[in-house]
């Protein structure tokens, strides 16, 4: 099977994975990316990218190993150590992990001390943008038994008053996904402080709803959606100030009988379009999925070497 990741080597060192996939995404779409850099975060001058397709990184290499970019000559080759990571994840054999969700924050160092219990920790990164936290990373163990362990133990786990989404890191042709599906999960991130109540009685104001929920922690704001008439439509919000407070509530609302309804209470998801755009870095989301389970913003990984 022809490869479909490849290494690019001879990088300018103001080369970042924005400007990477910039180059690299007419080629066709990226499922990963990252430049290799040691301890310091300084660029090794080197960068991964795996495609969808064999054919993806035929065109890349041909297209652009030997050109000039940034001043001096770039050289692309099929990179067989992704190629092998990626057919390890494929068979359900992982060491790295993916971990969404976490405090903004933490650095490399608190996810380390985080999951370093479980096993030892190759390396670990916490994504950034202009020294920024994405609010998610990467651990990388030295065996899958470890990294199997995180998942299980921290996966749903709030930490920090977060709950975190800890799942093995996958190509996303290891995700099945219809494009409709594709377009519910891109449109409506989770927000885990925030739940939507449906099935309320039609006489329940935004007091009640309160008084209902008030027992679980501070409460932001309730909201009771309300027709031109300002009759109950018989679903609302309730806002918490932690999102350890939801999810309790959450688990012991959800299929509560309350004058004789069963109320319906799950984590409230939100329309990207919502939230402000981030520069480049979106426009290429839109053309280059990298899909985890649980995750829909991912696109680029980092790995520091050394």
């Amino acid at each position: 099977m022809m490869a479909r990741s490849i290494l690019i080597e001879n990088l300018s060192p103001k080369t970042d994975v924005t400007k990477l996939c910039e180059i690299f995404g007419r080629f066709g779409r990226i499922l990963s990316a990252n430049i290799e850099t040691d301890s310091s975060l300084t660029s090794l001058c080197k960068g991964h990218i795996s495609y969808d397709t064999p054919n993806s990184a035929y065109y890349a290499i041909k297209e652009i190993s030997g050109k000039n970019h940034f001043g001096r000559p770039v050289y692309v080759k099929h990179d067989k150590t992704s190629e092998n990571s990626a057919d390890s994840t494929e068979s359900g054999f992982y060491k790295k992990i993916f971990v969404k969700n976490i405090d903004l924050n933490w650095d490399d160092y608190n996810l380390v001390g985080e999951f370093e219990r479980f096993g030892e920790i190759v390396d670990a990164k916490v994504s950034q943008t202009d020294g920024q936290s994405n609010g998610y990373g990467f651990v990388r163990f030295q065996k899958h038994s470890s990294a199997k362990m995180a998942v299980k133990v921290m996966n749903n786990r709030v930490v920090n008053n977060k709950m975190l989404f800890v799942q093995p890191f996958t190509y996303k042709d290891n995700v099945k996904m219809t494009t409709d599906s594709m377009k519910k999960v891109e449109e409506k991130p989770i927000q885990p402080n925030n739940l939507f109540i449906k099935n309320l009685p039609k006489d329940m104001d935004e007091n009640e709803l309160r008084d209902l929920f008030k027992k679980f922690g501070a409460i932001q704001s309730v909201r009771v959606a309300t027709d031109s008439a300002q009759k109950s439509k018989g679903y609302g919000f309730v806002c918490f100030h932690s999102e350890i407070m939801a999810a309790k509530a959450q688990k012991q609302m959800n299929g509560l009988s309350y004058k004789s309804k069963i109320l319906e209470v799950s984590f409230y998801k939100k329309k990207l379009d919502h939230y402000p755009a981030h520069s480049k870095v979106e426009e290429i989301q839109k053309e280059s999925y990298s899909f985890f389970p649980s995750d829909t913003k991912t696109v680029f990984s980092f790995s520091a070497k050394g």
